[in-house]
């Protein structure tokens, strides 16, 4: 992997991280719409649709890397959130560009 992967790879793990502690949440970010075939990131993986296993972050494309990352800059995705026993889809307030 060349530099520019590895900062891309690297500033995606950090906004992950980032995301976990603000929201108390330490699972899965879903997209709200899917970056290819890619559709949620946790615990610094990867992830396709319907698959459980993660993906090799060298498979990935220059594009959709750059593409999921500004997802979740943008906070453009959601997660579930355990309520008295109940899941509730919660999305975060997006950045606004004023």
């Amino acid at each position: 992997m060349n530099f520019i992967r590895i900062h891309l790879v690297s500033q995606i793990l950090k906004n992950y991280v980032e995301n976990c502690r603000k929201f108390s949440h330490d699972g899965f970010f879903y997209f709200n719409d899917k970056v290819g075939k890619i559709n949620r990131v946790g615990k610094g993986f990867l992830y396709n649709e319907e698959e459980v296993i993660h993906l090799d972050w060298r498979n990935v494309k220059d594009k959709e890397l750059v593409t999921i990352l500004k997802k979740i800059k943008n906070k453009d995705f959601f997660f579930y959130k355990q309520i008295e026993g109940k899941f509730y889809k919660t999305r975060p307030k997006r950045n606004v560009k004023t």
